[in-house]
């Protein structure tokens, strides 16, 4: 796929508007997920996006209609296949 945008491929140039560079959400943005949810506080948003972190398909996902549990998350399961935990 890089070969295609080099100068000598016959579609040189033609990928340059294509090409989208996405950083992950900030706290706030992620937040936003969960602003209609009254069941998620400070504290639920702060956690999911700790577990989470910023990628909105992840967020996507998450049933709101509850506060997270202790070991609603995969976090939980890997915890206890560590060493020393």
């Amino acid at each position: 796929m890089a070969a295609l945008g080099q100068e000598s491929a016959p579609l040189f140039g033609r990928f340059d508007a294509g090409i989208c560079h996405l950083d992950p959400h900030h706290y706030e943005d992620v937040a936003a997920f969960y602003a209609d949810s009254p069941r998620y506080g400070f504290v639920e948003k702060l956690l999911t996006h700790g577990v989470f972190g910023g990628t909105p398909r992840y967020h996507a996902l998450v049933y709101t209609s509850r506060p997270p549990r202790r070991g609603d998350c995969f976090v939980a399961d890997t915890a206890k296949s560590i060493p020393g935990i």
